[in-house]
């Protein structure tokens, strides 16, 4: 049995896509088209607000004179938390709170650098989805 979102675009459709980012990143000729790209993914994928930090200072050439398209350091708390770490880093609805905001914050790291990170965001909490992978 299929759900519907299934039965729009076969799961295999998900993964292939998935495994070609880096593929596609890498043909991208600049930071802000390599951050639309990886939202534009992860959207795709999870429902919710997606924010993409990417450490330019790993990007960036010594005499690279252009302005910084990130700032120094990630904006969204789930983000540092999931740097600091190494790890994802998740935050569950509290109950007794008037927020029902939820997070994952989750490093991009290759080879022991760490190159930025993701942030999925769901201020309505973990019940505001539809289908879409969960975490």
């Amino acid at each position: 049995m299929t759900s519907a979102s299934h039965a729009q675009r076969p799961e295999s459709w998900d993964w292939h896509q998935l495994a070609s980012l880096g593929e596609q990143l890498l043909s991208e000729q600049s930071l802000s088209a390599q951050h639309e790209r990886i939202v534009s993914m992860t959207s795709s994928l999870i429902e919710g607000d997606v924010d993409v930090w990417l450490h330019e200072d790993v990007f960036r050439l010594p005499d690279w004179d252009s302005n910084r398209f990130f700032p120094p350091q990630p904006p969204l708390d789930g983000m540092r938390l999931a740097i600091r770490n190494r790890r994802p880093y998740t935050k569950k609805a509290d109950r007794k709170s008037a927020s029902r905001e939820t997070f994952i914050g989750i490093p991009l790291e290759d080879q022991g650098f760490v190159l930025g990170a993701l942030q999925v965001t769901r201020p309505k909490g973990p019940d505001g989805r539809s289908g879409r992978w969960a975490w």
